[in-house]
């Protein structure tokens, strides 16, 4: 069961990775619907094992760590992919801000800075730190900076739950067969 529910959480991510600069939030329907299913699944069968596998008496004890690991679980995910997230997203704008920066008299290192604002998640809001010819053209390269990069988070965490998903469906046919049954 939670194989299958890392599988179909996987899966959504991986459907929500289509997000690109011209995406509007409907691309993130589908994979979000899937993601939740799966991480619905995958929630209930990892407190239902965590519940079989103790004694009646203990089983406050095994939700409060059930449910506090996947607190620090989603914690360091968070912390890891951010900054992930935040390199890359710093990484792609940097030649499109600076293409845009040089078509107008600004000062050096210009890009750079607002290239690592894109990075600490200002998005397009960076467009209103420019002179005003410029918004539109730092609005639009933020915007794809900030999308590929999501785009690249929701691969990899996708294939991360995907191979989740495998180790954990191992796990349990080992158990199986080391049980004899």
């Amino acid at each position: 069961m939670t194989g299958g529910g890392l599988a179909f959480a996987g899966a959504g991510l991986l459907l929500t990775a289509r997000v690109d600069g011209s995406s509007d939030w409907t691309v993130f329907l589908p994979g979000f619907v899937v993601a939740g299913l799966g991480l619905g699944v995958t929630g209930a069968a990892t407190s239902a094992g965590a519940l079989a596998a103790v004694e009646a008496d203990r089983a406050g004890m095994a939700t409060g760590a059930v449910n506090t690991l996947r607190q620090v679980g989603v914690a360091a995910g968070v912390a890891g992919l951010g900054a992930i997230f935040q390199r890359e997203a710093t990484d792609r704008a940097v030649p499109l801000l600076d293409a845009v920066a040089g078509a107008a008299p600004v000062p050096v290192g210009t890009g750079q800075r607002l290239a690592e604002a894109v990075g600490a998640g200002a998005g397009v809001r960076i467009a209103e730190a420019v002179p005003e010819p410029l918004r539109a053209g730092v609005a639009e390269a933020a915007r794809i900076a900030s999308a590929e990069s999501l785009s690249w988070i929701l691969l990899l965490g996708g294939g991360f739950a995907l191979v989740a998903a495998v180790l954990a469906g191992a796990l349990v046919a080992w158990q199986r067969s080391a049980a004899g049954g």
